[in-house]
């Protein structure tokens, strides 16, 4: 009994060190239960790295959608921005993540917000020559008629894709 109780304390002790020690660490080791447990303990999900990256973004920007859904499960603000402006959302579409965005979506964000050149989300999915996302992000309110710092809209972004081009001519918005 003491040597099943010894090795099922060494196993736990063990497993426990095996955790990150931080969620970025986690994230980046792609290490699902190590963000669960850091999670569970209460780590911040608005904390932000050296790059100004959110534990939300850095799953984002990894292809991490298990991570990202964990994440956005905690009292997550989607809205932060990292030091070149830029919110999970548009890192998700710049990084053409589908199911990234929808999941962000489902949290209410500020679709239109701009980075620091001045483009946003709808731009980035349009670049990418995603429909889908930029008629996702169009009934979520997003902007057709914003421009960026260089005076382009989503539809100059998606000027060689004329599939995006009809759907960004197809809205009303403003």
């Amino acid at each position: 009994m003491k040597k099943k109780l010894f090795l099922l304390t060494a196993a736990l002790m063990f497993s426990a060190r095996m955790f990150a020690q931080d969620i970025f660490t986690a994230i980046a080791a792609k290490d699902a239960a190590g963000v669960k447990h850091l999670l569970e303990r209460g780590a911040d999900v608005n904390v932000k790295n050296i790059a100004g990256n959110t534990p939300l973004m850095t799953a984002v920007q990894s292809s991490q959608d298990r991570m990202a859904k964990l994440i956005l499960q905690k009292n997550v603000n989607v809205d932060l921005t990292d030091k070149a402006g830029n919110t999970a959302l548009i890192l998700a579409c710049k990084a053409n993540r589908t199911d990234a965005v929808y999941y962000i979506l489902s949290h209410f964000p500020a679709v239109n917000t701009k980075n620091t050149e001045g483009q946003t989300a709808l731009m980035a999915a349009a670049a990418n020559g995603n429909t889908e996302l930029v008629q996702t992000l169009i009934k979520h309110g997003a902007k057709s008629s914003l421009k960026d710092k260089q005076h382009k809209t989503a539809a100059d972004y998606a000027a060689n894709n004329a599939e995006v081009a009809a759907a960004l001519n197809n809205t009303t918005a403003e």
